[in-house]
């Protein structure tokens, strides 16, 4: 009877309370987090942008506009070691355009001063061959030196130089690109031997070269290898644009910020992959740097992080004759990317005043190109976090974003954009040293993992969920002694509105909140969470304490090898468990290869 009783009392339960506890089921996200497996020894975040794309010779940006220095002051860390890079270095557009001036080199080398960033610029000042000038090169080099010397009183800054940015791919521009940017890269050098050479596009996914089966990228290097003497490329980036489906540009409706965070339905698996291709990315740049020796030890970066989106069409509406020549430009050197109607061909014309009205909308980029930035929203921005976790997690060191200011502040009126506060939030309370997180349903509420300089242990959580619903995250961590109180930081969308383009408020902050190595924690809606778990990394060593790194039993030149992997990755700082760590510091130095010499077979 009492077995029958029972049986009625948990079935009355299962179907009173069912529903409820399905429910309870889908609000909960299981979060796994190992901190012993690192993925990134130093991610320094966004590390370079431009600071402008300028079509016209009077639209100068006031440098010295207080209020743009308190928003750079705001975004850029003011005790970031290295400096953050920003670069200026504007796009061609089309032949003539206009360049970088002296007064702005000098201008932007003084904002960098105030706001504590480090300026990166090119030798080649927009200007493909053959219209390059050896000693137009020689004197912009030799000015950023001088200068940089008299505004910062040392020789650590400036270091950093663009070279060829992203190359056309007509079929000439092999050849002429590869002399270049080795003429530009030598000169640079001579002047500044410290100087690092960064390099755009360089790489064997790049556009091909027409009327081949090569890429520009591999043609580029490949015929920089065989040039003496070598230049070596410090900085390899290709571009990754997160590509966030067809969304109708013509409605307007691509600021859409809850068509940006939905993985839901069929759109889940294609996006997924989307978001997991920096992975690809990164692995096989590494293995194809390896074939050249200029860029065998290059550090491998991305050139853009800011999602997009295709539409329909978008529309090149001719402002001026400047936008005349740039589409008539962009009409002649990517054929196939550009679509034009019905005898509205911009090269026919040779000022906005020769082209009839039927034609003032007709410069089209098709709807199957990315087209739109969709970082102006708080939809935008909060990808713009799970972009950030996913890139560092890919094995990125820096990223480096297209219109560092005008994407992140409007340079005209100082004003931040969305982006600015979910990057700030990243920047202030998130580590550098990226471990392995993963979320069991990272379409609603992904998670990344990082240590920070004290070896805490950091989480970030971003509630991704388009209908503004709390999820609970069940939160489990390996290999981690953690203290039983932390701290969350909480950045909330406004009005809870992905679409507003408004920034936020204060990042609140919760102390002593329960935390340990298994515990739930309730992030809101439209909001993302980064918590503070105080405590240590426990290394769990096999028996090694004699030089075995490899637990085979045999102390040999395996372990020699083990050690020289840790050693590169450690370089004898405290940054966590290596199995050639054979005194159990937590770093690898000479130390430990002194106890395999002393213990070796």
């Amino acid at each position: 009877m009492i077995k029958k009783i029972i049986i009625f009392f948990f079935t009355l339960i299962f179907l009173v309370g069912g529903s409820k506890l399905k429910v309870l089921a889908q609000e909960t996200v299981n979060i796994q987090i190992n901190p012993h497996q690192i993925l990134n020894e130093d991610f320094t975040q966004i590390k370079g942008g431009y600071i402008s794309e300028r079509y016209d010779p009077n639209s100068l940006i006031d440098l010295s506009n207080p209020s743009l220095i308190d928003s750079l002051k705001y975004l850029i860390s003011q005790d970031a070691d290295p400096p953050t890079l920003i670069l200026t270095n504007y796009y061609l557009m089309y032949p003539g355009s206009p360049v970088l001036e002296d007064n702005e080199v000098k201008a932007l080398i003084r904002l960098c001063k105030e706001v504590n960033c480090d300026p990166i610029f090119s030798p080649i000042s927009g200007m493909p061959p053959p219209y390059s000038d050896p000693n137009k090169m020689r004197a912009r080099v030799q000015l950023v030196k001088d200068e940089c010397q008299r505004v910062f009183g040392d020789n650590k800054h400036c270091l950093h130089w663009t070279i060829g940015g992203e190359p056309p791919t007509t079929a000439d521009n092999c050849p002429g690109w590869a002399n270049l940017i080795h003429q530009a890269g030598l000169i640079v050098k001579d002047i500044i031997p410290e100087a690092k050479i960064h390099a755009l596009e360089l790489f064997e996914y790049a556009a091909k070269v027409r009327g081949t089966d090569e890429t520009v990228g591999e043609c580029i290097i490949r015929q920089l290898n065989e040039k003496t003497p070598k230049l070596k490329i410090d900085y390899l980036k290709t571009h990754w644009y997160p590509y966030l489906g067809e969304l109708d540009i013509r409605n307007r409706t691509y600021t859409d910020g809850n068509k940006l965070l939905s993985w839901e339905g069929d759109s889940l698996s294609p996006r997924l992959r989307r978001m997991l291709y920096p992975y690809d990315v990164v692995r096989d740049m590494k293995l194809w740097a390896q074939k050249y020796e200029v860029s065998r030890e290059a550090e491998i970066g991305f050139g853009e992080v800011l999602p997009w989106a295709a539409g329909q069409e978008y529309g090149g509406i001719y402002q001026d004759d400047d936008v005349v020549k740039g589409c008539c430009w962009l009409k002649q050197n990517y054929k196939g990317d550009l679509t034009l109607y019905g005898g509205c061909d911009p090269c026919l014309y040779q000022s906005k005043a020769e082209i009839p009205s039927t034609c003032q909308n007709k410069c089209r980029v098709p709807g199957n190109f990315p087209t739109r930035r969709l970082h102006l929203t708080w939809g935008g921005a909060f990808w713009f976090l799970d972009e950030l976790g996913i890139s560092a997690e890919a094995g990125i060191k820096n990223i480096q974003i297209h219109t560092f200011v005008t994407s992140l502040v409007w340079p005209a009126d100082g004003k931040r954009s969305v982006v600015t506060e979910a990057y700030n939030f990243y920047n202030q309370y998130f580590g550098n040293t990226i471990v392995q997180s993963s979320s069991d349903q990272p379409e609603i509420l992904n998670s990344h993992a990082s240590l920070d300089k004290d070896g805490n242990l950091r989480v970030i959580l971003i509630n991704k969920d388009i209908n503004n619903r709390a999820k609970t995250a069940r939160i489990s961590i390996s290999g981690y002694q953690a203290q039983d109180k932390g701290e969350a930081y909480i950045l909330r969308v406004p009005n809870a509105d992905f679409n507003s383009e408004e920034p936020g408020g204060p990042i609140q902050t919760t102390s002593n909140i329960s935390v340990g190595t298994s515990f739930n924690y309730l992030v809101d809606g439209h909001a993302a969470v980064i918590i503070k778990i105080p405590g240590e990394v426990i290394c769990q060593w096999a028996n090694n304490t004699t030089g075995d790194a490899n637990g085979d039993g045999q102390i040999n030149i395996d372990d020699k090898n083990q050690w020289k992997t840790d050693f590169a990755q450690s370089l004898c700082k405290n940054r966590g468990c290596y199995s050639a760590d054979f005194d159990h510091d937590k770093k690898v130095c000479l130390s430990d290869l002194e106890i395999w010499r002393r213990s070796r077979n």
